[in-house]
């Protein structure tokens, strides 16, 4: 559950949250470095109800780091900081289930051309 607390480097404008950040734990990679992700979410405008997620997930050694730019609307105003945060990490959530599927499709793919070589 995301708690205010977790929500950093709030910004506002005439008491209106513009922007903050939250900090998604990874957990531990293979030589036992914490890993995570940082999310920067900033309103379209004073009196908006769009926001947008920015992350970028580092390089790897074959690939590149990627940067995801969400963009979301919420049903109306004055929701709570904690909402719109879960909101916008379930938007990026199904972008990364839609990427996984694209890789198991051509993992499959690869899969038959090879078999037997």
């Amino acid at each position: 559950m995301i708690k205010l607390k977790e929500l950093v480097d709030r910004k506002y404008e005439d008491k209106e949250p513009m922007e903050f950040r939250y900090n998604l734990d990874l957990g531990k990679d293979d030589r036992a470095q914490e890993m995570h992700l940082q999310f920067h979410f900033q309103r379209a405008a004073k009196d908006s109800n769009v926001w947008m997620l920015t992350t970028k997930i580092a390089r790897v050694e074959a690939a590149d780091s990627q940067c995801y730019y969400i963009g979301y609307e919420m049903p109306r105003s004055g929701l709570p900081l904690e909402l719109i945060c879960a909101t916008g990490l379930r938007y990026f959530k199904l972008q990364m289930q839609s990427e996984i599927q694209l890789r198991t499709n051509i993992d499959f793919s690869i899969g038959t051309v090879t078999e037997g070589m």
